[in-house]
């Protein structure tokens, strides 16, 4: 990311301009609200609204005025730290891939989430022009939320996810796309068709931004802080909103480095490489009945808790397991990388090993 394609940083600069002093204003109100982490809806709305604020609750989420509130509630958190998070396109590539009913992940692993608020590019998915998306938590009717606010060449659009105790992933995506239907229904009336094409392509957008999300929110990720010329990022006390501000983070260079020697070995790509022995092909008919081609088993989600219900100190922990080769023996053994597996705790990593087992 270069200085004319910072997304982020240009929202912040077209917000300042359109909202005159606006986060000198949303400083002052969260100090009135006694809120650290991020501003309220309702102090945000005596920025952007007027009159209207006294209806806050019947204004349209896809509204602008709802957007400005909700991109001004992110951008006034983002900018603090502003940290943006790239993929290697091999990483990237894979976790779109992963089935989008993998989801069955308690909502709690979004408090993982290492910064109240942000910006992930998405350099490899082409839906709708998207640029990458903003994640983070917001405060209203007295309730902590989580949005996601996804960012095209075109338009800003949030996504609403409701978060209650005891629900998962799926549950949460559910609900809203239920209710995405019923305001495009009423909004946008259009052919049946049209709306079924349109709406497939918005869940697999959102299912596909969510794989990016839960990858940094798990404990075993493989994230490092790219430092550009070498220099080392200092926390200035004075934010002036300039390039130099900006932390960049690379997610996947190692597993990624793994993924580009093996790709040969996909199921749909490959044949089984040649010469292979007479010894190897009745191994694998002993094994399996018929010669089957090597290929990659697709990367999931693992969750377990941790600590105690009754002491309240209970943490969910996520861990991604990585895509690994089937019929692996029918391969040349010299030119498969060695799989690369981030250490954690050891008792930690006991607990995973027992559950992934069981």
């Amino acid at each position: 990311m270069s200085k004319s394609t910072c997304v982020p940083l240009e929202l912040v600069k077209l917000y300042s301009k359109n909202y005159t002093k606006c986060w000198e204003k949303i400083e002052y109100e969260k100090c009135l609200n006694s809120n650290e982490e991020s501003p309220t809806i309702k102090s945000i709305a005596r920025i952007v609204m007027s009159k209207e604020r006294k209806v806050l609750d019947k204004i349209d989420y896809m509204s602008s005025v709802a957007i400005d509130l909700e991109m001004l509630t992110a951008l006034s958190m983002w900018r603090k730290n502003k940290q943006i998070y790239s993929f290697y396109g091999e990483l990237e590539k894979l976790l779109y891939e992963q089935a989008t009913e993998d989801f069955n992940v308690p909502v709690d692993v979004l408090q993982n989430l290492p910064y109240s608020c942000i910006f992930i590019e998405t350099k490899n998915l082409n839906i709708m022009d998207i640029l990458g998306f903003f994640a983070f938590y917001l405060v209203k009717n007295n309730k902590k939320q989580f949005r996601l606010m996804l960012v095209t060449k075109d338009l800003l659009i949030p996504v609403p996810l409701y978060v209650a105790k005891g629900q998962n992933i799926k549950n949460v995506f559910s609900h809203f796309f239920d209710q995405y239907s019923s305001f495009t229904q009423k909004r946008h009336p259009c052919s049946e068709q049209d709306y079924k094409n349109q709406a497939e392509q918005y869940i697999r957008l959102v299912t596909s931004v969510m794989q990016l999300l839960l990858y940094i929110c798990a404990q075993n990720a493989e994230i490092s802080e790219k430092n550009e010329d070498g220099k080392v990022y200092k926390k200035r006390a004075v934010i002036k909103d300039q390039y130099k501000e900006v932390r960049q983070f690379e997610c996947g260079r190692k597993i990624s480095e793994v993924i580009r020697k093996t790709v040969k070995v996909h199921a749909n790509d490959v044949a089984i490489p040649e010469p292979i022995n007479n010894r190897q092909k009745i191994i694998v008919l002993q094994k399996n009945g018929s010669q089957k081609r090597p290929h990659v088993r697709k990367g999931h989600w693992h969750h377990y808790w941790i600590g105690s219900k009754k002491e309240q100190n209970r943490q969910l922990k996520l861990n991604w397991i990585a895509p690994s080769i089937i019929h692996q023996e029918m391969l040349d053994d010299s030119e498969l990388p060695i799989t690369i597996n981030q250490v954690v705790n050891n008792q930690e990593n006991k607990k995973i090993e027992r559950d992934y087992h069981e």
